[in-house]
């Protein structure tokens, strides 16, 4: 069993029960678990890992024993003697183990081996837990996930399409994450944002009631009352300058004037307060100097019409 790395839990168990080695009614309750794609408990775990470890030691010790068996009979063939002496046996035993020494390569075949089967357990137990977390997060089919689940307990080969499958989802479960981790943290931010905004503002307040009271204000009290100012002031001259964008864009709507699903698109960048492009910004200021012109000449038209009305009007 040198290579127990490799052996699904369901195999374990099999050798187990063909080695009669622990309690059969829960060897069977294990192995309907493991059948139906159940996870295990760790208490189970922790269980079929004493037992394989207790299976691990009676075969090789069994295969000691058959061995040394084997070579005491094959010494006293070879000496033609029914008895040997333990001296006899001990350097039969040097010669033995001098003839039989592990090169290196099958040293490093065996330890690459092991690697493997180690490194196949560990992609076994994430890809587990992938389809635990993609349960969680209701992203997948349950049948399907535990029908690839069960595959994977028991040893089986996973499907190229099921394979496939799981990295998308597993694509789709990284969005959801991502954009849950960073829509909390933009909350806690706005939090804290208004919070410090309702210091300022009372600040302010008692800055503004200290004035209306005729009381002087230190030097510290108005350099900080510029500094807001000047802030409060280019915020808000930024708004008004969004507000008059969107605003052309409705004018540019209705009247007809630009394309209208790019004109959407900026729009939307706008109400979400996302950066403009200067190719976007360029396209609305050529889109503008057309209303502006198509608005000029209506202008001069509905003027001249008016005149024409009252001449009318006079005759």
């Amino acid at each position: 069993m040198t290579d127990k790395e490799n052996k699904s839990p369901l195999q374990i168990v099999l050798q187990l029960e063909e080695a009669r080695l622990g309690e059969p009614a829960r060897l069977e309750s294990i192995k309907k678990s493991l059948n139906t794609g159940k996870e295990l408990l760790e208490s189970d775990k922790q269980y079929l890992q004493e037992k394989t470890s207790e299976l691990q030691k009676a075969v090789e010790h069994q295969m000691m024993v058959d061995w040394a068996i084997d070579f005491v009979k094959k010494l006293q063939e070879k000496e033609k003697k029914q008895n040997v002496t333990i001296d006899e046996l001990k350097k039969s035993l040097e010669r033995e183990k001098d003839i039989h020494k592990l090169d290196k390569r099958f040293a490093q075949e065996v330890s690459t081996k092991l690697k493997l089967g180690v490194e196949h357990e560990k992609k076994v137990k994430w890809t587990l837990d992938l389809i635990q977390q993609l349960k969680e997060a209701k992203v997948g089919e349950p049948d399907k996930l535990n029908e690839i689940s069960r595959m994977l307990r028991s040893g089986q080969n996973v499907e190229e399409s099921h394979k496939q499958y799981l990295e998308e989802k597993a694509r789709h479960l990284k969005q959801i994450v991502d954009c849950k981790t960073k829509a909390t943290w933009s909350l806690d931010a706005i939090k804290k944002l208004q919070q410090a905004e309702i210091k300022h503002s009372q600040k302010l307040e008692v800055i503004k009631q200290a004035v209306e009271n005729g009381k002087l204000v230190s030097e510290r009290e108005v350099s900080y009352l510029n500094a807001r100012y000047e802030k409060l002031h280019r915020e808000l001259e930024h708004q008004n300058k969004v507000e008059w964008t969107l605003e052309t864009i409705k004018k540019l709507k209705e009247f007809g004037v630009g394309i209208p699903e790019r004109l959407e698109k900026i729009k939307q960048s706008l109400e979400d307060e996302m950066p403009v492009s200067e190719n976007e910004a360029r396209y609305l200021k050529e889109e503008y100097k057309v209303l502006t012109q198509m608005l000029s000449v209506k202008k001069k038209i509905d003027w001249t019409l008016g005149v024409i009305k009252d001449l009318q009007e006079m005759e």
